[in-house]
């Protein structure tokens, strides 16, 4: 999962004393309500009262779909594994790990669930778009980095939750180098 953060300064100001406090109050309770840290200096002078309030906001930026259900605090279990086998009704074993496992232990970076979700959540949508992208992008995060837009929008227009338009279509086969014709628009955006 890719972090940006960005500072921020809000600035509050009112002539009257009441109103000014009332602005701070509200501003402090939805920063704290957001846990976020912040510092602020007040001035009171000829033009009524400010409050320069700084901060830093924190934008959690998905790479994948483990990175998406991590946002929506979804964390599964193994036991949610079709590859997990119960031995009794507290472990298992599983093919593709080594040992025992708990039925709650979470499937944390497992390579193969998260890959056959994906598959399972997508179907084979976009297939060759997708072999596409990986063989030269490697991740989907750095292609919707290089067509300018949003990873989690990207993923879900790979998923069909959302369309493409034509001008996405055509942005994204430049992009990778591809010739825009008839052919190869049929060959890359045909949804099975």
């Amino acid at each position: 999962m890719k972090t940006k953060r960005t500072q921020r300064l809000e600035v509050v100001h009112s002539h009257s004393a009441d109103d000014f406090q009332d602005q701070v109050n509200e501003l402090y309770q939805r920063l704290g309500d957001q846990g976020i840290k912040f510092t602020d200096t007040l001035y009171n002078n000829e033009n009524g009262f400010s409050a320069f309030v700084k901060y830093e906001q924190v934008e959690k930026i998905p790479e994948c779909l483990k990175d998406e259900y991590e946002l929506r605090e979804i964390f599964l279990k193994c036991k949610d594994c079709p590859h997990y086998e119960p031995i009794n009704n507290y472990e298992g074993r599983c093919d593709y790990c080594r040992g025992t496992l708990r039925r709650s232990d979470e499937v944390g970076d497992c390579s193969v669930f998260w890959e056959e979700m994906e598959a399972k959540e997508t179907g084979n949508m976009y297939d060759a778009l997708r072999a596409e992208i990986k063989m030269q992008f490697k991740t989907l995060y750095k292609f919707s980095e290089a067509i300018g837009v949003n990873n989690t929008f990207f993923s879900n227009k790979l998923a069909g939750r959302k369309q493409f338009s034509g001008d996405d279509k055509i942005r994204i086969l430049r992009t990778l180098g591809i010739e825009v014709n008839e052919e190869n628009l049929a060959k890359y955006f045909k949804a099975v």
